[in-house]
């Protein structure tokens, strides 16, 4: 959101999310064969304005039974719209935004993981925010689209880019570029 915040300023955001029920080495607490709800606006909302403060949002959850991956499906409302075209090309550029393709075989959260483990990647990590490219569509104002978070590996950049930043031992894009680079870490498409 940030990025297309910073681009096309949002009006108003709404975020479906569908994350799992628990950590892998939680299996005691795992739900089996059904579907939490989170009842009203869930805390995902409060934790995403401790970042981006100006951006009114709402976000709803439920947790399914599966231990890799969340799934967002986020509307934005921009003030003065963008097209299609923009939208996916201001991903395109975003850092650690990856845009992947349903036709690719890439349709669902399983088949992620399994290529995560084709690109031989530590514990088949993902670290990017995975937007798929067949999910964007723009309506007028509203842009909708679905992404892919590797809850576990999506924080360690962010992580380790703090740890510099905290150490003063490089600059913002120094640290961005040295963590992508040693976690190979991609922005634009796995397409």
């Amino acid at each position: 959101m940030h990025a297309i915040n910073q681009e096309y300023p949002i009006d108003k955001a709404i975020v479906f999310l569908v994350r799992r029920s628990v950590d892998p080495n939680q299996d005691e607490k795992g739900v089996i064969d059904c579907v939490v709800p989170s009842f009203g606006i869930s805390h995902h909302a409060k934790d995403l304005k401790t970042v981006l403060r100006d951006i009114n949002v709402v976000t709803f959850a439920v947790k399914i039974p599966v231990t890799h991956f969340h799934v967002h499906m986020v509307s934005i409302k921009l003030r003065n719209g963008a097209s299609l075209r923009d939208v996916i090309d201001l991903l395109e550029e975003t850092r650690r935004i990856a845009l992947i393709s349903s036709k690719d075989k890439l349709s669902s959260t399983a088949k992620l993981f399994d290529f995560s483990r084709e690109l031989e990647r530590s514990r088949a990590d993902f670290y990017e925010n995975l937007v798929w490219l067949d999910s964007i569509c723009v309506e007028g104002e509203w842009v909708h689209l679905m992404q892919a978070v590797h809850q576990e590996a999506i924080v360690i950049p962010e992580n380790i880019d703090a740890i510099r930043a905290i150490s003063n031992s490089a600059d913002a894009t120094t640290s961005m570029n040295l963590t992508d680079s040693s976690l190979s870490i991609r922005s634009s498409r796995f397409f």
